[in-house]
C-alpha cells in the first residue's frame, strides 16, 4: 500500500493508501507460517503486501479478512528474506520473513505499554523494528524546513537521527542477534525515509529558483548550491541501488526523485523542461527520466515495472499505457513482472475502448460548476436536500475502488432523499479524462471538477497538517455540514446507519 501525494500549488493533496506507521513482530507455529492476529476483532479487513521474491517491494496489496479467531493465516512461502506489510485500521505492521520461519504477530491497540507482539525468528530485531515510529515524511519534512530554512542544519539533523534508529540494529548485529540481510533491510528502509523528507525541504528553494539565464533574477550560485543539497540526499539513499528498493519506504523516496530532481530540477538546468498539458506527458516524462537516469539492469526493468504498476494502480487510465507495456513486453519477454502488470493493463484497454460512449440521464453536471468559488456555494445549489459529497480525482485509485460499492449506496441516498454529489478536484487538463471515468465507473448522480478557488476552498475546510487527504465523504443538511468525515461505501451499512443517525442531529 502506498501513500502518493501530488502538489497543487504549494498544498500537498494525498491520495490516502495508508495514514500512520506502526509495526509488529513473531510467534512460533507447527507449520511455516505467518499469522497476523487482531484478539477480538472477528472479520475485520486487513490489506497484506510482500516482496516479489524477497528482492524489491512490488506485489500488489491483497485485501484479506481476519478468521472468526480475529486471525489471517498466511503460509510462508518465501524463498528469500523479505519484509511484508500488514495494514489494519490506517497503520502499517512490518515484520521481515525469513524463509521456512514461523511468525506470529499480535496487534492489540488496547495494550499501551505492549500494542504490538510478535514471536519467531529474530524476535529482539522484529521487536526493536517494532519501534520504529515514522510520521509522513512530507509533513516531517516541511515542519523541518518551517523550523529552520538552512539545508545543511535539516541534513545534520536526519543523518543523527538515521544513527539514533540504527543504532540498536548495530548492537544486535555485534551479538549475532540479527544477520547482515536484516540489518541491511532496516537500514535501507530508515535511509529511504530520512531521503524522502529531506527531499521535502527541497520544494520551496526549488520552485523558488530562477532557471533563465538571460533573467535578471538568475543566480548560478544558487542553482549550485541546490544541486549540491540533491546530491546530499542521494548520498543517503542511491535510488538507482536494488538494495534500496527492497522495502517500503523506497517507493515514496522514488517517486520523489523522478518527478522533482531528473523530470523538474535537471531538466528546468539543461532548459529542456517541457510543461506536462496532460497525465499521458506527464507520465511519458517521467519514463523518459529513467531511460536518461537508469542505465543499469535490473534496476531499470524494475522502474519501468514500477512506473506501469503505478499507472495501474492510479487507474487514470493514460492513453499511452498500452504502448509502454507492449515495449516494456518487448524488452523483457520472460520478466517477472508481467504477470503482475498484465491484468491491468487489460482493465486500462477496456476503459479506452469506452472513449465514445454517451453520458447516462442520471449523470447531470452541476450548472455553471466552473463559476463555483466555495463548498458554500456549491451545497447551496441543492435547497431542501441534503448532499452526500464524495471527494476524489482521476489519480486516486482508492477512490476508484469505492465506486464498486456506488450503486447500492445510490439507492439508500434516493430512498432517503439524499443528492449524491461527485466532486473532483482534478486540474483542467484532465477534463476529458475526469468526464470518461464518470460514464467508465457509472457514477450516477450530480458531477463537479472544482474550480482553482473551489479547490482553495475544499482544502483550508479539510486538510490535516496541510495535507488533504482523499478519498473524503461528507454529509450536508440544509447548507450545513453535519459529519465531516463519513465511512467510506465499502462500509455499506455502517455507512447508512451513520448517515442516518446524522440527519437527526
Amino acid at each position: 500500500m502506498r501513500l502518493l501525494l501530488y502538489i497543487v500549488g504549494m498544498k500537498w493533496i494525498a491520495c490516502l493508501f495508508v495514514a500512520a506507521c506502526s509495526y509488529g513482530v513473531a510467534a512460533a507455529q507447527s507449520k511455516p507460517a505467518i499469522v497476523f492476529k487482531v484478539p477480538d476483532a472477528p472479520g475485520g479487513a486487513v490489506t497484506v503486501t510482500k516482496p516479489l521474491d524477497g528482492k524489491v517491494f512490488i506485489d500488489f496489496p491483497a485485501a484479506d479478512t481476519l478468521n472468526a479467531h480475529g486471525e489471517l493465516v498466511l503460509p510462508n512461502t518465501q524463498k528469500k528474506a523479505g519484509p511484508y506489510t500488514f495494514h489494519y485500521k490506517g497503520k502499517i505492521y512490518r515484520l521481515f520473513v525469513k524463509p521456512g520461519k514461523n511468525y506470529k504477530v499480535t496487534v492489540d491497540p488496547g495494550q499501551v505499554q505492549r500494542p504490538v507482539i510478535v514471536e519467531g525468528a529474530d524476535a529482539a530485531g522484529q521487536e526493536a523494528l517494532g519501534l520504529l515510529q515514522f510520521d509522513n515524511f512530507q509533513g516531517r519534512g516541511m515542519r523541518l524546513y518551517k523550523q529552520d530554512t538552512v539545508f545543511e542544519h535539516n541534513r545534520d539533523k536526519a543523518l543523527r537521527e538515521i544513527d539514533s534508529c540504527l543504532q540498536p540494529f548495530r548492537q544486535l548485529l555485534a551479538k549475532k542477534a540479527i544477520d547482515q540481510v536484516f540489518y541491511t533491510y532496516t537500514e535501507q528502509m530508515v535511509r529511504n525515509y530520512y531521503a524522502s523528507v529531506l527531499t521535502t525541504t527541497l520544494m520551496a528553494p526549488v520552485r523558488a529558483l530562477v532557471f533563465h539565464k538571460d533573467s535578471a533574477r538568475f543566480d548560478a550560485s544558487k542553482l549550485r548550491a541546490v544541486e549540491n543539497h540533491w546530491q546530499d540526499v542521494l548520498a543517503i539513499s542511491d535510488p538507482r541501488n536494488m538494495a534500496t528498493a527492497a522495502n517500503d519506504t523506497y517507493f515514496n523516496y522514488w517517486y520523489v526523485i523522478n518527478n522533482w530532481y531528473y523530470v523538474y530540477f535537471l531538466e528546468q538546468s539543461r532548459g529542456t523542461y517541457k510543461v506536462s498539458k496532460n497525465d499521458d506527458d506527464a507520465q511519458q516524462a517521467w519514463y523518459n527520466a529513467i531511460d536518461a537516469h537508469v542505465k543499469q539492469e535490473p534496476m531499470r526493468e524494475f522502474q519501468v515495472a514500477s512506473l506501469l504498476q503505478l499507472m495501474v494502480l492510479e487507474k487514470r487510465y493514460e492513453t499511452i499505457i498500452p504502448g509502454l507495456y507492449a515495449a516494456f513486453v518487448k524488452r523483457y519477454p520472460k520478466s517477472v513482472y508481467i504477470p503482475l502488470l498484465e491484468p491491468g493493463i487489460e482493465d486500462v484497454k477496456v476503459f479506452l475502448a469506452t472513449h465514445n460512449t454517451d453520458f447516462s440521464p442520471d449523470q447531470q453536471f452541476v450548472e455553471q460548476y466552473a463559476a463555483i468559488n466555495t463548498v458554500d456555494d456549491l451545497v447551496a445549489r441543492f435547497k431542501g436536500k441534503a448532499v452526500f459529497m464524495d471527494l476524489w480525482a482521476t489519480w486516486c485509485g482508492p477512490c476508484k475502488e469505492e465506486f464498486a460499492y456506488s450503486p447500492d449506496l445510490k439507492a439508500m441516498l434516493d430512498k432517503n432523499n439524499i443528492a449524491m454529489l461527485y466532486v473532483s478536484i482534478d486540474r483542467d487538463a484532465v477534463d476529458a479524462q475526469w468526464k470518461n471515468m464518470i460514464k467508465f465507473y457509472k457514477l450516477k448522480g450530480y458531477h463537479v471538477r472544482a474550480s482553482k478557488k473551489l479547490n482553495e476552498d475544499i482544502f483550508r475546510l479539510f486538510n490535516k497538517k496541510e495535507i488533504l487527504a482523499i478519498p473524503r465523504y461528507v454529509l450536508f443538511k440544509d447548507g450545513k455540514m453535519v459529519l465531516a468525515e463519513a465511512k467510506e461505501p465499502r462500509s455499506k451499512e455502517a455507512l447508512y446507519q451513520q448517515l442516518l443517525e446524522a440527519l437527526k442531529s
